[in-house]
């Protein structure tokens, strides 16, 4: 049995799962100096690094004899943000206060570090190269290293983080810990390096584990995560299952969109007493002009109606079309992004149309995009036979960009307009349509994106009317 699970059971009250047990008890048993283990989210990983942090600080006393006379011995934990670390500092608090004994050892707390009696430092850092620099380290827990970003060095973060780290760790030479838990994101990064190394056996003091979710923690029902690789395969390959995903792949299985196609129907005729939403997607020059429309049927499939495109069709005559479109589906409102949002928000509502303008940013965009990849893959969409739009969104590729986030678009050279139009379509069909609330603050964005009457705008021209600038509608 291992000294840490005893540890952890006997005199925090902890007792470990049998996943975790076996990662502990075999990285302890084997003597690695290095253990990289992938495990999938809800695994208990944040619960292990904690008690291994503190399991260093008070269980590995001879360590001292490796140290200066007054020279802190410091166990780190590195996350992703500066909360998380707070957080796991207030948990091992919380571990350390639950005994007796260790509480007696505990001599000042802060936000984030913990002093104990025997010249030990349990000290969490956000995951900045920077602030890590400096001090012996007999461990240095990686929390959640397949997920660090800052603003220096965007997804390179991780590897500054291990150029950083290991120098402090070399006091210690084998009996110094550098133990990364995490989930995988994409195969790029310093996590995606270590597991690469960890696996080819070629490094006998590294212990490597890959675990899922189910593995790990036995109280997540298996129902529940039946219902999440239904909602979408990919990421509970990813998230639960601990499997790594492309640098660059397909966001949808083109599978699922094909399923989703009503075949030999493009657009529906509009059906009384069926409640419409409207959803623009504006292009200028190279892009089309994009309008769909959608319902929720009585057994709560998402309807999409159909999607109309206009290419340099001319701005006015553009409007008229789509106004041309709401009366037939009795569409009072409908929603646009920021783009152009003033000009089309005027010529829209000259025709009695309002155009509610909802902000496409990152955050939003993902979110649709992800609703419309859980949709397909439940099959509660109703998508036209329009082969443009299936192209589209079959072609739409995910890739990681540098500051961490996922980007969703086309690839590079193909279009996405009718996707676009279709996952803000869904978005807003979700949300029931916009509120009155939704149309006071787009007029409050609208008021905001107007020029001053006169002034010139970044394309070189007078404003026509007051307060909105001139756009190249021309080139429609």
């Amino acid at each position: 049995m291992s000294q840490i699970v005893d540890f952890a059971k006997d005199e925090l009250g902890i007792t470990l799962t049998p996943g975790q047990v076996r990662a502990v008890t075999d990285f302890e048993a084997g003597k690695f100096s290095q253990a990289v283990w992938r495990w999938g989210r809800r695994a208990g990983k944040s619960l292990v690094a904690d008690v291994l942090v503190l399991a260093d600080a008070v269980l590995r006393d001879g360590l001292r004899a490796k140290l200066r006379p007054g020279e802190p011995r410091v166990s780190a934990l590195i996350c992703p943000r500066q909360q998380q670390a707070d957080e796991h500092v207030c948990n091992i608090a919380s571990m350390v206060k639950s005994s007796s004994r260790l509480h007696s050892m505990l001599v000042m707390q802060t936000t984030d570090e913990l002093t104990f009696s025997n010249g030990s430092v349990i000290r969490a850092y956000p995951c900045s190269a920077r602030s890590i620099r400096g001090g012996a380290w007999s461990s240095c827990l990686l929390d959640e290293l397949g997920h660090y970003v800052d603003s220096e060095s965007g997804n390179a973060a991780g590897d500054r983080i291990l150029e950083a780290s290991l120098p402090s760790l070399g006091q210690f030479g084998a009996d110094g810990w550098l133990i990364a838990i995490s989930t995988p994101l994409w195969k790029s990064g310093a996590f995606w390096k270590l597991c690469q190394r960890a696996e080819s056996g070629r490094f006998h003091y590294i212990h490597h584990m890959q675990a899922t979710t189910a593995q790990m923690n036995p109280m997540i029902p298996a129902e529940w995560l039946a219902d999440r690789r239904r909602e979408d395969p990919d990421l509970f390959a990813r998230e639960f299952e601990a499997q790594w995903i492309d640098g660059a792949s397909s966001f949808l299985e083109s599978g699922d969109v094909i399923a989703c196609v009503r075949h030999g129907n493009e657009k529906l005729a509009p059906t009384p007493g069926a409640r419409y939403v409207g959803s623009l997607d504006p292009g200028y020059a190279n892009d089309a002009f994009v309008f769909g429309v959608g319902h929720r049927s009585e057994d709560q499939l998402f309807v999409v109606d159909g999607v109309w495109t206009w290419r340099r069709h001319g701005h006015e005559a553009t409007l008229s079309a789509i106004a041309d479109v709401c009366r037939a589906y009795k569409l009072a409102r409908v929603t646009t992004d920021q783009y152009c949002a003033v000009p089309i928000a005027e010529g829209l509502r000259q025709r009695q149309i309002t155009a509610v303008v909802t902000p496409w940013t990152n955050e939003t965009k993902s979110n649709a995009f992800a609703s419309l990849k859980v949709a397909l893959n439940t099959r509660t969409v109703s998508l036209p036979d329009d082969p443009a739009l299936v192209e589209e969104l079959r072609a739409l590729e995910a890739t990681p960009t540098p500051s961490g986030r996922t980007r969703i678009a086309a690839v590079s050279g193909a279009h996405d307009d009718r996707a676009v139009a279709v996952a803000a379509l869904l978005s807003q069909g979700r949300a029931g349509g916009a509120t009155a609330a939704d149309v006071e603050a787009s007029l409050e964005l609208v008021h905001q994106l107007q020029t001053p009457v006169g002034s010139r705008t970044r394309f070189g021209d007078l404003t026509a009317i007051p307060g909105v600038p001139r756009y190249p509608l021309d080139r429609l």
